[in-house]
């Protein structure tokens, strides 16, 4: 006998769990000290620089589900949020003690980090274009987690040369079907990537499904005056 807890929300936890993983990853580098220490090399100095993230702004594009997961999770770091979205009002932002922005651009002009949690659409295909990732600070750090058509990926590739933007993504445009295929494949590949693997829950239904792998790829560029990713 089989039983199978469904829990609603679950998956919305989930993502929001895992753009925070990427997150911390990007400040501590993680992706890029495993590699070292598994290559035999100790760096602790190298690795021990980061910025933090108490004190420093979120931003977020989107405030649904999976969104409105971010908040409690940023405020828990320290963190200041600002937000945009069509449907968030200036009460909804109140009562969720965050500053509403009134557009994508403002959000990415007075963050630290761009957390991206919008549905696709007409609207938000390519929402983050290169106008959006002009606006963006040196440095910061671009996470997506929603779908890989809201981002301009050439603007993005861009950006993460020119302005030292680091970038923390689950999803792409172009995902290889079946779950599985060479990283060599990608053309979101970098110098400065590092690659890796995870699950999502299964979305509920009747019977239990297999879990769906999706990839989940870190791009870092090193400030030059601080290196950290």
């Amino acid at each position: 006998m089989h039983l199978r807890l469904e829990l609603p929300g679950k998956n919305s936890t989930a993502v929001a769990e895992l753009a925070f993983a990427l997150i911390l990853a990007l400040d501590r580098r993680i992706a890029d000290n495993v590699i070292s220490l598994r290559a035999g090399k100790w760096n602790k100095a190298e690795f021990s620089k980061a910025r933090g993230l108490y004190g420093r702004t979120l931003g977020l594009l989107g405030v649904g589900s999976i969104g409105s997961q971010m908040i409690p999770r940023a405020k828990a770091f320290g963190m200041r949020v600002v937000a945009w979205s069509r449907s968030l009002s200036a009460e909804r932002a109140e009562a969720l003690g965050i500053e509403r922005k009134d557009s994508p651009r403002a959000v990415a002009a007075a963050a630290d980090i761009v957390s991206v949690h919008l549905a696709l659409g007409p609207e938000t295909r390519r929402l983050c274009d290169a106008g959006f990732f002009a606006a963006m600070k040196k440095g910061a750090c671009f996470i997506n987690t929603a779908r890989g058509e809201i981002v301009d990926e050439e603007a993005l590739k861009a950006a993460i040369r020119e302005k030292g933007i680091r970038a923390g993504l689950d999803v792409f445009a172009e995902e290889p079907a079946g779950g599985q295929a060479s990283s060599q494949a990608r053309s979101h590949r970098h110098r400065s990537t590092a690659l890796t693997t995870s699950a999502r829950p299964p979305k509920r239904r009747r019977r239990p499904l297999r879990r769906r792998r999706y990839g989940l790829c870190a791009y870092s560029r090193r400030p030059a005056s601080r290196r950290m990713s």
